[in-house]
């Protein structure tokens, strides 16, 4: 399973209860949440900046599959809960190590925190959204809208993330110029 959000990045923002109020319903639609989230976190960061650099794969270790240098996995130990999760970054091409086996892994999380929190903030609207829109949380609705506002100033240049950009390269048809003038004004008193 490829993932860019893991179980473990919801420890910040979820207590236990809620968590199992969330998850204990149905996986599919928090799945269903989290890919709606990454697809407009996406949209509003694709015209600037590498999506593919700023949304890595994160593949779920399993014992007996083939790893190589430099994939990302997210891993627990077997009687570590759900929260424990942590991603590792392979070092040399291997089958079966574990990533607690330093020698073929190092614990590496390439993903950038701020796109990852913005990620569950709006993951968590929408998964409480699904439920019943008047019952979204006043702190989630918030958290939501500060989101979108980081992402539109992201997006227009307003803000400036510390991201992998998008190269430029000739005849590029998607680089975007602003233009305008100052706003009209008005000396009629």
């Amino acid at each position: 399973m490829i993932r860019y959000l893991i179980p473990s990045d919801y420890n910040m923002q979820l207590q236990s209860e809620i968590r199992t109020f969330l998850h204990g319903t149905s996986d599919t639609r928090m799945l269903q949440s989290e890919s709606a989230a990454l697809s407009q976190v996406k949209s509003y960061l694709m015209g600037r900046y590498d999506v593919a650099k700023v949304f890595p794969k994160l593949f779920l270790f399993q014992d007996g599959v083939s790893y190589s240098a430099e994939d990302y996995c997210f891993f627990k130990g077997e009687l570590e809960d759900d929260t424990a999760y942590k991603v590792y970054r392979c070092l040399q091409d291997t089958a079966g190590e574990t990533p607690l086996d330093t020698d073929y892994w190092e614990e590496d999380d390439p993903r950038d925190s701020l796109v990852v929190m913005y990620s569950i903030d709006i993951a968590l609207y929408h998964a409480y959204s699904a439920f019943a829109m008047g019952d979204v949380p006043a702190h989630r609705k918030q958290r939501f809208d500060e989101a979108m506002e980081w992402l539109a100033g992201v997006a227009q240049g307003q803000i400036e993330a510390d991201l992998p950009r998008k190269e430029i390269t000739e005849g590029n048809p998607f680089i975007s110029l602003r233009y305008g003038s100052h706003l009209r004004e008005d000396h009629r008193y």
